[in-house]
């Protein structure tokens, strides 16, 4: 077995468990939520949450991406991300108000956007190029097998614990992949004269520095990522759709649905991780990632819908996340040299950080005050201009690569 592949294994390691705990809670944010709003009033104030979020995590981002690349050791910070996330996404149960719950969430966002860039910089520095696709396709299947189950377990406790008891019980896991990071993965050689120029170097000269097709390819999934709204409306959705089809069990059903949406997401990484390492990984993130993405805010466009519909929803959603998902980390893996590999992940993960900021409030926005209908057909429209932009720079590219 390649040597890379323990490496991966132990990030993943550390994903799964981190992601169990998150995903163990995060379908019961909604309920949380609508103890502090109007029902009516939900999908606008979960839009609002993730945008403040997701806007503090994007900045973040750049900066410890900046930071980590001048790192010799790269694993605290990582351990430090972990343990971020797994204290307030516990924390989140125990909120006793909205200003509670935004800022629980922005500190576990925190977390996450601490430890991404210098992760998938360890991760590119430890696997050769002709492996990219099917590492980050590993870690991300790992990684999504800890949201299927944490969705599944929390499915089972909600019979049993109440919100805050099982809010409490995701500390394990959460905790535990601090110690997966600790024990079980390594650190790459850095070369002292590298580290020193490149400690020497400002922010503007990393930012001149970042590879021209790289910047391209940031922008065309900006596109992408302002109309591409956060899980948490989709898990709203869902439930409004279900509702209105009769389903007198609806919020169940949603677990279920968010269930499925992980196992589907987690085959769907790996596969396209493999098929990205023997194709084009651009052409596969336009036609898998912004097409299918738009197939189904199509369908999401429908009022009431049955389970069987919603699950086709859901399915279509989960493999164009898990072509994004991987997909994008394994471009830009290419494009990117090493030394300012983490600022490039920063710069990318900023990037989505602030499309989320305006998608996920802009289309709370549209759907609470207008319809469902515009909100999900400006969706469609901006992921398929950002389908034909990716398969034109997919041509490009490949020529002047």
């Amino acid at each position: 077995m390649n040597s890379w592949v323990y490496q991966v294994a132990g990030f993943g390691l550390a994903s799964f468990l981190s992601d169990f705990n998150h995903e163990m809670t995060v379908s019961f944010i909604p309920t949380i939520v609508a103890q502090f709003v109007e029902a009516a009033q939900v999908p606008l104030f979960l839009g609002i949450i993730s945008s403040i979020a997701d806007a503090c995590a994007a900045f973040l981002r750049l900066g410890s991406g900046f930071v980590s690349d001048r790192l010799e050791r790269k694993k605290p910070l990582i351990a430090f991300g972990y343990a971020c996330s797994a204290i307030f996404s516990t924390l989140t149960g125990y909120a006793e108000s909205l200003v509670q719950v935004t800022l629980c969430r922005v500190l576990s966002f925190t977390g996450s956007s601490l430890r991404e860039p210098p992760r998938d910089a360890l991760i590119a520095a430890t696997v050769a190029p002709a492996y990219y696709g099917r590492a980050f396709g590993l870690k991300n299947a790992m990684d999504t097998l800890g949201s299927l189950a944490g969705p599944l377990v929390a499915f089972v406790c909600a019979s049993f614990f109440s919100i805050k008891q099982i809010f409490l019980f995701s500390a394990i896991p959460g905790l535990l992949a601090v110690a997966a990071i600790i024990w079980l993965t390594r650190e790459a050689p850095v070369k002292a004269e590298r580290l020193q120029t490149i400690r020497m170097r400002s922010v503007m000269q990393d930012v001149r520095a970042l590879p021209y097709p790289f910047v391209l390819f940031v922008a065309i999934l900006f596109v992408f990522e302002i109309g591409c709204f956060n899980k948490l409306l989709l898990l709203a959705r869902a439930q409004q759709m279900l509702q209105a089809g009769g389903s007198s069990n609806a919020a169940q059903l949603v677990v279920l649905l968010y269930a499925l949406f992980n196992l589907t997401r987690a085959v769907s990484e790996f596969l396209l991780g493999v098929l990205g390492d023997y194709g084009s990984k651009l052409r596969l993130l336009a036609l898998f990632g912004c097409g299918l993405f738009a197939g189904a805010a199509l369908l999401m466009i429908k009022p009431q819908a049955s389970l069987f519909y919603c699950a086709c929803i859901f399915i279509c959603a989960a493999v164009s996340i898990a072509a994004k998902s991987t997909l994008k980390i394994a471009c830009a893996a290419h494009m990117l040299p090493e030394e300012i590999r983490a600022f490039g992940y920063g710069t990318l993960q900023a990037s989505e950080g602030v499309a989320t900021l305006i998608s996920s409030a802009l289309i709370g926005f549209l759907w609470t005050h207008y319809s469902a209908l515009l909100g999900f057909v400006y969706v469609v429209v901006l992921s398929l201009v950002a389908m034909v932009l990716l398969l034109a720079f997919a041509h490009v590219y490949r020529r002047t690569a």
